[in-house]
């Protein structure tokens, strides 16, 4: 395994694809920032990691909506040191305009006294968190207190799963299924599967994906979400046969089990879509061992930037112009 996922990171760190949409192909500001408030501008003095960056004019910044599955403070693995080289080469010395929740209650300021924020590259009005999912470097966490973003950052991270980019590369950070998730407990997760039941037990709502309760994978609402799911125009005691997607910490209480909420956390699938399609997947696979072994014949990187000027048919330079 250790193996794979250094492969993986150098199929990542050195695709020519991957070069070009990083610097061009990315996430404009979206309609969506509509729901957000705009809070500031500010100039990033240093990205202190991949989702802390701090300002020239003292303010930390924490980036909302990003889960990097091998970040470790302690130990970060190649993904996320990835990441964060992309984001330096991306933010630092620059002007970036800063949005936040326009709840003043909540969803504003981590525990740190960080500011919880959407960043847009104001030179060209790219946002930062579209950028970083959109290259599979991150799965979108969705809050309740930051819900603003999820449709466009979950439209963002299925069109990196679809073509395989960064994480979506690799088997350990797939989608669990029912079954796979029982290995992940301690974990933050994406599970997917068909809700067998549906019951209610003092106020909390149990979507069950078994039917043994007691060992399967099962979904719980706590009472004071349940007005959420209502406005969201979801209700949870439909949901029987449902096949839905679901996203966060896996705990463990008669089984593998996730509780969930606010409504962004959980994605309702018709059966068509809720697999990728095969040919569609045997598609992006052949796609990939294509640049792989464009890779083994052409290197394209050269170190000093995470983010150079490269295409498969032109040469790298560094950034004095030489080759």
């Amino acid at each position: 395994m250790r193996k794979f996922l250094l492969a993986s990171f150098f199929v990542i760190l050195l695709s020519p694809a991957m070069a070009r949409a990083a610097q061009s192909e990315q996430p404009k500001t979206p309609d969506g920032f509509s729901a957000l408030e705009h809070a500031s501008e500010g100039t990033v003095e240093t990205v202190i990691d991949p989702l802390t960056v701090k300002l020239r004019d003292g303010r930390t910044l924490h980036l909302a909506g990003l889960d990097y599955p091998d970040y470790d403070p302690y130990a970060p693995g190649p993904l996320c040191v990835t990441a964060v080289n992309i984001l330096r080469d991306f933010l630092e010395g620059k002007t970036v305009k800063i949005s936040r929740t326009k709840d003043p209650k909540a969803g504003r300021m981590t525990r740190m006294g960080h500011e919880i924020v959407h960043l847009t590259r104001t030179s060209d009005d790219i946002w930062v968190q579209g950028m970083i999912i959109a290259l599979g470097m991150a799965r979108a966490r969705t809050e309740k207190d930051n819900p603003e973003m999820a449709k466009e950052m979950l439209e963002l991270e299925n069109n990196a799963r679809v073509g395989k980019l960064g994480i979506w590369e690799i088997e350990a950070f797939s989608i669990a299924n029912t079954e796979s998730v029982k290995a992940r407990i301690g974990s933050f997760q994406i599970v997917e599967g068909t809700i067998r039941s549906v019951s209610m037990k003092q106020n909390r709502i149990y979507l069950n994906f078994g039917d043994n309760w007691q060992k399967d994978f099962t979904v719980t609402l706590p009472p004071e979400s349940h007005r959420a799911f209502t406005k969201a125009g979801i209700n949870p005691m439909d949901l029987n046969a449902k096949t839905v997607r679901v996203r966060g910490w896996v705990g463990y209480y008669n089984g593998p089990t996730i509780e969930i909420d606010h409504p962004e956390a959980i994605e309702l699938l018709d059966t068509a879509i809720a697999q990728i399609p095969k040919a569609a997947e045997q598609e992006s696979a052949q796609e990939t061992k294509d640049k792989s072994r464009k890779l083994r014949e052409k290197p394209v990187f050269n170190k000093g930037s995470a983010l150079p000027e490269a295409t498969e048919d032109k040469p790298v330079r560094n950034k004095d112009g030489t080759n």
